[in-house]
């Protein structure tokens, strides 16, 4: 008998303490992530807005770029940006109040919008009121003219995106997805409605060498006073690496790799280090996990597993076969690795309050610590190199250090379809600790068509002091 009330006990005790960490579980996330409860599009409060004026939302100098007006009516309608190149320019960013854009600052910062973060003693104001309830207004981190600036000077005619964020702080200072349309006049292309930024994956490309590069630095000791072999082809089993334009690298380092983008050295990296290893490499920098952000959302990068082949691991190490990421991933990795190591929570909203300007901004978060120290400087360092003497330098500018890797991810197998440009890096520089991601979509060499283009927003922003 006393053994079957041990048992009881013991079971009944088992069962109160997975139901306090299901309950603490629950309500962490309800505490920190409530704003993806609240504009889940299924939730009433999203849709039922009557007598509710929405809040305004403004850029980081004070833009307006969204406000409620009062028509001749009575009504109170949406009104967006004075200027027609920053509405559309932040058309995706800011979303829409129909939801067309998911995850838009509209829809996903409801709750302050609406009203429903104010304070208890607002809100028991508002009940004996006879003014219609106001939303709070917000300050987001992001400048828009530097957002206009990014999109005018996007490639005419093609899609993809541009992410510069502050790596110190996480602070988005611009979030550009092309093509992109204008919410004051409905007009829009198609596919203007995705946010090419977080919720479009594509193939990185050698953009990957990165991670593969972290990888290696922590696996291989030694290898970087290791030489290298590269004599422009390099056979797997069924798959044969050409690189590109026909070049011959010879002998390097795996610095010098970085610094030409050199696929066989990197495949030859993975072979020799296997799955495993790099799969918990990506996985440190957000690949293969379900990344939670405060401020937006992320579609999840992947760098796959399953089914395992030779050929597909060499692919992977340089960002090809069935790895796909979105341009704020690769944002975040040309940050953490200027940071630190240190991967800071991508931020948007500055602050939130019911006055224009009134408000105290919300902190930075670290996200997680991806790289040591050590290895943190050796791969800033290899970037810096890759745009001083490397495929990066077109994204160099004039009294600056700026690290950087340029890629050109293919996208079909006959090689029929141009490669999407690619472009990470950073600026290493205290008064602006800025990095970007550019890219477009057969937009040909990253080296040709993205870099430029990062140097050109690179410099703008620090011309906006950014």
């Amino acid at each position: 008998m006393k053994r079957i009330r041990r048992t009881a006990g013991l079971i009944t005790g088992i069962f109160a303490v997975m139901f306090l960490c299901l309950g603490g579980f629950f309500t962490y996330n309800v505490t920190v992530y409530s704003d993806r409860w609240f504009a889940d599009p299924a939730n009433p409060n999203i849709i039922h807005t009557d007598g509710v004026i929405p809040g305004s939302v403004y850029d980081k100098n004070g833009m307006s770029l969204a406000k409620s007006v009062e028509n001749a009516q009575g009504d109170y309608e949406r009104v967006y940006a004075e200027n027609p190149s920053v509405r559309r320019a932040v058309s995706q960013l800011l979303g829409d109040t129909e939801g067309q854009v998911a995850n838009g600052v509209e829809s996903f910062m409801a709750a302050y919008l609406l009203g429903y973060r104010a304070g208890w003693t607002a809100r028991l104001g508002q009940l004996f009121s006879d003014e219609p309830r106001r939303g709070d207004n917000i300050r987001l981190t992001v400048d828009a003219m530097l957002c206009k600036y990014a999109a005018e000077h996007f490639p005419a005619g093609k899609s993809g995106a541009v992410v510069v964020l502050n790596y110190k702080t996480g602070e988005i200072r611009a979030m550009v997805s092309l093509p992109n349309f204008d919410p004051a006049t409905d007009d829009h292309a198609p596919g203007s409605y995705f946010n090419r930024a977080t919720n479009v994956l594509y193939p990185p490309g050698s953009l990957f060498k990165l991670i593969t590069y972290a990888a290696a630095l922590k696996e291989l000791p030694g290898v970087e006073s290791r030489t290298f072999n590269c004599g422009g082809r390099f056979t797997v089993d069924q798959l044969s690496i050409v690189e590109a334009n026909g070049a011959t690298h010879g002998a390097v380092t795996l610095r010098q790799a970085l610094e030409q983008s050199c696929n066989i050295t990197f495949a030859q990296l993975a072979l020799e280090m296997g799955y495993p290893a790099i799969e918990r490499q990506a996985r440190a920098f957000g690949f293969n996990d379900t990344v939670l952000f405060r401020d937006l959302v992320v579609k999840d990068s992947k760098y796959p597993t399953t089914s395992p082949t030779r050929d597909d691991l060499a692919q992977s190490a340089y960002g090809q076969g069935r790895v796909e990421t979105t341009p704020l991933e690769m944002a975040l990795v040309a940050a953490t690795i200027a940071n630190g190591g240190t991967m800071m929570e991508p931020k948007l909203l500055d602050r939130a309050s019911s006055t224009a300007s009134g408000g105290l901004p919300v902190g930075s978060s670290v996200y997680r610590k991806v790289l040591d120290d050590s290895r943190a400087s050796i791969l800033k360092e290899a970037m810096v190199a890759a745009v001083q003497v490397g495929t990066a330098s077109q994204a160099s500018i004039e009294g600056y250090r700026i690290g950087g890797k340029t890629g050109s991810a293919e996208v079909s197998s006959d090689k029929t379809v141009p490669t999407h440009a690619w472009f990470t890096g950073f600026i290493d520089d205290p008064e602006h600790p800025l990095a970007i991601c550019v890219l477009i979509e057969g937009g040909g060499s990253g080296a040709i068509a993205a870099a430029p283009l990062a140097q050109d927003i690179l410099r703008e922003a620090i011309r906006l002091k950014d």
